[in-house]
């Protein structure tokens, strides 16, 4: 049985993000090669979270900076990553979420029920560029990995 991956939210978001070129290379990179294997695993909040991200305004340095797409733009993304393989996320794994809340107190909610998910589908790789996952740490059988 081959690996199973669950990308966090921003490794999506960086495969559009043009600001950031090496980031977006290593993303496109790791997507292809998840892609090989079967595809990687998000849940619908991480879909959600999409396109939140691409839809909403920055601030870099001080300077305030346009979305990265449009709604509609955005929504194509959406729909584009919503045929990788989508796991549910059930109250269940919600509770369970709580443990990691716990556990891990820099972790925020959402990530935590991120990790749950990824707990809850087998995932054995859990990819982030999020500083509050404890990269290189394996919890509950899924290993916290940057790109």
């Amino acid at each position: 049985m081959s690996a199973r991956t669950f990308l966090d939210t921003n490794v999506l978001v960086k495969l559009h993000d043009t600001s950031t070129p090496e980031k977006q290379a290593l993303a496109k990179a790791l997507v292809a090669e998840e892609r090989k294997t079967g595809g990687p695993t998000v849940s619908p909040i991480i879909l959600a979270e999409v396109f939140h991200a691409l839809t909403k305004t920055r601030v870099t340095k001080g300077r305030q900076l346009t979305p990265i797409f449009t709604r509609a733009e955005a929504e194509a993304a959406v729909r584009l990553h919503a045929r990788l393989e989508v796991k549910p996320v059930t109250a269940d794994i919600y509770l369970a979420s709580l443990k990691y809340l716990q556990e891990h107190r820099k972790l925020g909610s959402w990530d935590a029920l991120h990790l749950a998910t990824a707990v809850a589908h087998g995932c054995d790789r859990l990819i982030t560029w999020d500083t509050e996952f404890p990269v290189g740490k394996t919890i509950d059988g899924v290993r916290i990995e940057e790109p």
